[in-house]
Parts: structure tokens; sequence; C-alpha cells
């Protein structure tokens, strides 16, 4: 009786037996017909190649911030050498847009924020009369990542993927987050160099955006002329945008001309938030009983 001459596994080396699986994979796949071309799976391009020798004819797009913010940082990256443009108030067409191109069940934050981008771009297209490719190429967005707490972590690929089936495949979205500290962007040929400077003018900007968005928020429930109060954080914008863009003196900070603008803002007669005096009213009549 004739045996097979079985192979001394001993000798086998681990490659040698991974190398005889591999083979007898792909007898078995042939026989079976399952070789099947590979598939392609989807990749996030994430372009990002922005280098300096474009930043002098690179316009930055800056958004997804408060307005006030918006404007501010706008001012600080126009201070440290860049060409900066602020996107508008997100409005209805830019939630309209948002949904037609972004993801579905996503928050109205990121359709508002998203669409507002796409909204700019297609004005620059239909009304400018830029070109896609020009548009692609002569301009980036700026905005602010993070890794949460929600969707916030992922609003990046919200913006690019809304921005590919708009029809601007390869647009470059440029972030900014805790996470990566000055390690973001430190190369020597980089258009959008993160450094001391750069935070520093960021820090200033955001703060002095929260500033003016609290002194709102505690001045509006009292204002007696609706609107007032939005007027004067407009008529005091400029002056720290102005500090923003450019190297301050000590004797000439301009910051006296921001207080005495907030100054006489609330200065005015203000009525009581009637919201407060019901809540001390009651807090007063619990006391008693």
């Amino acid at each position: 009786m004739h045996t097979a001459q079985l192979p001394n596994l001993r000798s086998l080396t681990h490659a040698d037996i991974e190398k005889e699986l591999r083979e007898f994979e792909a007898k078995e796949r042939e026989r079976l017909g399952l070789n099947e071309p590979p598939q392609r799976h989807w990749r996030d391009e994430n372009p990002q190649n922005f280098v300096k020798a474009e930043r002098a004819s690179t316009t930055i797009l800056c958004g997804g911030l408060t307005q006030a913010q918006d404007m501010l940082v706008s001012a600080a990256l126009l201070g440290v050498g860049y060409r900066v443009v602020p996107l508008d108030v997100p409005d209805n067409d830019a939630l309209r847009i948002g949904k037609e191109f972004g993801n579905r069940g996503q928050c109205n934050p990121t359709y508002f924020t998203v669409g507002n981008l796409v909204k700019h771009l297609i004005h620059l297209r239909d009304e400018k009369g830029l070109s896609v490719a020009e548009i692609v190429k002569t301009h980036v967005f700026f905005t602010a990542g993070a890794c949460g707490p929600c969707r916030f972590g992922t609003y990046a690929t919200e913006y690019r993927k809304a921005l590919r089936d708009a029809g601007f495949d390869g647009f470059r979205v440029l972030l900014f987050q805790q996470k990566g500290g000055l390690k973001q962007a430190t190369g020597g040929n980089d258009g959008l160099e993160m450094n001391p400077a750069f935070f520093i003018a960021m820090l200033k900007a955001i703060m002095a955006g929260d500033a003016l968005n609290a002194i709102g928020y505690r001045i509006r429930p009292y204002e007696t002329e609706p609107g007032s109060t939005n007027r004067g954080l407009s008529v005091s914008q400029p002056a720290p945008r102005r500090l923003l863009g450019r190297k301050p003196s000590r004797s000439d900070d301009g910051s006296r001309d921001v207080l005495q603008k907030l100054r006489q803002l609330s200065d005015r007669p203000h009525r009581r938030s009637r919201h407060l005096s019901r809540r001390r009213s009651g807090d007063t009549g619990r006391r008693r009983r």
C-alpha cells in the first residue's frame, strides 16, 4: 500500500509554513472562483499642502466661532502677516446648503457652519466669476478643532465631505486645536506657521471675543431700547480689531477707547430683567415663610 510522504514538520520554519498556507489559499481561491479584484476602500484625503511660498497669494477664510471672535481672530492673523477674510454670520441659506451637501442626522450647528463655508465658495464661483480651480488654489479655510465632546470633533471631516459634494474637491481645511500645541505646524516651509507669536495673537483674540460676548450677555436683558446693546458692541469692535492688526505701543494701546464706549453703554438707564425680578421676589417670599 502506497502512502503519501508527509513533510518533516520539525524541519519547517515559521516562514515555510506561512508560505505553504498562502499557496494553499491561492489554489483554493482559484478553484472556488474567489479571485475578485481587491476593493478600494474610501479614504479621507485631507489636503493640507499650504506652503510659505503661497502665503502672499492665498486668502485664509476664518469662521466657525462667534461673530466677535471670527472678526478678532481675522484681525490677529492679519497682524502676524496673513491675508484673512472672516465669513459672514450663518443664515438660513447656509442651513439649507449645509443640509443639502452634509451628512444626514447632523446637529444644526454643523449644518450652519459647514453650509456657511460652502455658501461663500459658491458666491465666489457664481457671483465673483472665479473658477473652482482658482478658488481651491488661492483659498484655505481656518477654524478651531478638537476631539469632542460631541460632533465638534468631526467638523473637519464634515467640511471636506460637503466641499467635495458641492464641487470643491481638494479645498484645504486647516485646524488649530489644543492637543496639537506648538507642534501642529512648525516646519520651515509651512504656510500657516503656528509659532508662539501665532498662538499669543490667537489667545488675545479669543479672550477679547469672550469678554465682548460676556458684556453683551450681561447688559442685553436690561436694555430699554431693543438692539442698543448690539449697536454698542458693534461700535466697540473696531478698536480691538485695530489693536490686534498691528503692534501697539505702550503709550497708545487703544484700550481706553474701548472701555469708555462700553462704560457709556452701561451708564444708560436700563430696565430690570423681568426674569431676575420674579426670581428675586420669589426668593424673598420663601425667606419670609
